[in-house]
C-alpha cells in the first residue's frame, strides 16, 4: 500500500473521532517503516554477497533477513541507530514513541470509562505525532525506503536490459 494512502487513512480516523482505529493505524504505519527499512538493509547485505565465492555468508545474509522480520521494535530501534541509518536522538524519539504505543495498548483491557479512554487515545496519538514530527525520524525512513526502492527498480532494469541484449 502507499506511505500517502496509509497516512490519509489514519489521519482520517483521527479527523473522524475514531482514535483507537487512528492510533493502531499510526501505530502499525511506524512500525511498518521500521521494519522495512530493516529488510532492505538486509537485502542490499545479501544482494552484495557472491553466493558462488561466499556460499555460506550468503546463507547467513538471507537467514539474518529472515531472522530480523520478527524482531521486537525495541530491537528494530536499536538496528537502525547501530547501522547509523537514524541518529541517537531519533532513536531516543522513537523509544519514546514506543513506550507510549506498549502503555496505550496495553490499558485495552482495563478500560473502565470509555471516554477517558478515548482522550488517552487521542492524547497519545497527538504526542506521537509530535515526536515524529519534532525529530524527522520518520520522514527520514520514509526517504530511506524511496531511495532503496528506486534503486531496486533500477536493478531490475539493469537486470532486463542485460538480459534483452543477451
Amino acid at each position: 500500500m502507499e506511505l500517502n494512502l496509509i497516512k490519509c487513512k489514519f489521519e482520517g480516523s483521527f479527523t473522524r473521532r475514531d482514535y483507537l482505529e487512528a492510533f493502531i493505524l499510526q501505530s502499525t504505519y511506524v512500525e511498518s517503516l521500521i521494519k522495512e527499512t530493516i529488510s532492505y538493509l538486509f537485502s542490499a547485505l545479501e544482494d552484495k554477497v557472491d553466493e558462488q565465492k561466499y556460499p555460506l555468508l550468503k546463507y547467513f545474509a538471507k537467514a539474518l533477513n529472515v531472522q530480523f522480520e520478527d524482531i521486537a521494535l525495541y530491537r528494530s530501534i536499536e538496528l537502525l541507530k547501530n547501522a547509523r541509518l537514524i541518529s541517537e536522538d531519533q532513536s531516543k524519539d522513537l523509544h519514546t514513541y514506543r513506550i507510549i504505543r506498549n502503555k496505550t495498548f496495553h490499558s485495552l483491557l482495563r478500560v473502565k470509562n470509555e471516554s477517558t479512554f478515548e482522550n488517552e487515545l487521542k492524547n497519545a496519538y497527538k504526542k506521537c505525532e509530535e515526536i515524529m514530527k519534532k525529530s524527522g525520524v520518520i520522514k527520514a525512513i520514509e526517504n530511506k525506503i524511496a531511495e532503496y526502492e528506486q534503486k531496486t527498480a533500477l536493478k531490475k532494469q539493469e537486470i532486463i536490459k542485460r538480459a534483452k541484449n543477451s
